[in-house]
């Protein structure tokens, strides 16, 4: 309602489509179910990033410490959430 933006339905929730990329917004068990976990509400689980060699900064990030599963990179609790690289 405040983005002045139409949702559009997606399995698991629904779509926002900004200028800059999408913005889904589901419930809790199927955040955790695309990200292996979810915060409580309300809170930003997570959100798209892309780079020329996800595969690449997925490694650059577990060397860094960061727990990497697959294409999710979980961030520090002081900045909480997820990065999910494409």
């Amino acid at each position: 309602r405040f983005s002045g933006l139409l949702p559009h339905s997606v399995k698991d929730g629904v779509e926002l489509q900004t200028a800059r990329g999408r913005i889904f917004i589901g419930k809790r068990d199927a955040i955790a179910k695309k990200l292996g976990a979810s915060p409580a509400a309300p809170a930003i689980a997570g959100y798209a990033l892309r780079c020329r060699d996800a595969k690449a900064f997925a490694k650059r990030c577990a060397r860094a410490g960061l727990e990497v599963k697959g294409m999710t990179v979980k961030l520090p609790k002081a900045l909480g959430g997820f990065w999910r690289l494409r």
